[in-house]
């Protein structure tokens, strides 16, 4: 049985500041266990079902697990429909920024819906883009929302987060595309190998002072009526058309 204390510390980490404290999220689902259990991340503990053990001979720590019923995977999840496994992980620390020059690359200013974040992380990482760049005030990487949009994709991404407008002038980029309502549209965008493509909210868009330092200002035409596009919808459509 899951003891109290530990009810309330997974519970915690649905706090920023209480997973910045203990360096530690979680992520839960049964695919996204799969591939955790089989990447390099640090794990924690894993809390598990009998169910989920026998169904997934890994080879791993035996003493990282913790099997649990499915009436404690309810008390610690996040989900509305929780499954049969919830892992603690091991938030990594941050390495030095180091540009990718070799392909595209995207920047997030102000993306604060989790849900978006990371499924442009997933996006991003079916298209083949490794790098992805966040304003400060973008939703965090390791909310427990983000993690699973990414359905494991945050394992192969890496993510910084930084200033956008030192990025930019600090770094040479071949193409900086930024996502406007009102540019190029992308069917008519001659796209280079190399670039930093800049997506922003669907409230704010992206900030003016990145939109200054664009060499491409490009648009996803569209003939109805809505007004405008879900911003991790566009990320995938823009990212159709990049030589990537």
């Amino acid at each position: 049985m899951i003891s109290k204390s530990k009810i309330s510390y997974i519970k915690s980490l649905a706090n920023k500041k209480l997973r910045l404290k203990y360096g530690c999220f979680v992520a839960e689902g049964n695919k996204i266990a799969i591939e955790i259990l089989n990447s390099n991340w640090a794990i924690e503990q894993v809390y598990a079902t009998q169910k989920f053990v026998d169904e997934h001979q890994f080879e791993f720590n035996k003493n990282k697990i913790e099997i649990i019923t499915n009436e404690e995977i309810e008390r610690i999840s996040n989900l509305q429909a929780p499954t049969d496994v919830i892992i603690v992980m091991k938030i990594p620390s941050a390495n030095k920024i180091i540009i990718n020059n070799h392909g595209w690359s995207i920047a997030l200013d102000g993306i604060q819906d989790p849900g978006n974040y990371g499924t442009i992380i997933r996006t991003a990482d079916w298209f083949g883009i490794q790098q992805i760049f966040t304003s400060p005030d973008c939703a965090d990487l390791f909310n427990s929302k983000t993690i699973q949009a990414t359905m494991g994709s945050f394992l192969r991404m890496k993510v910084d987060v930084v200033d956008l407008e030192k990025l930019i002038t600090e770094n040479k980029f071949d193409q900086i595309a930024v996502a406007v309502m009102n540019g190029e549209n992308i069917v008519k965008t001659t796209f280079t190998k190399n670039g930093l493509l800049v997506l922003g909210s669907e409230g704010k868009g992206v900030s003016q002072k990145i939109i200054d330092k664009a060499t491409h200002l490009v648009t996803i035409a569209g003939k109805g009526k809505a007004e405008s596009l879900n911003v991790a919808v566009a990320a995938g459509i823009i990212c159709s058309r990049l030589p990537i």
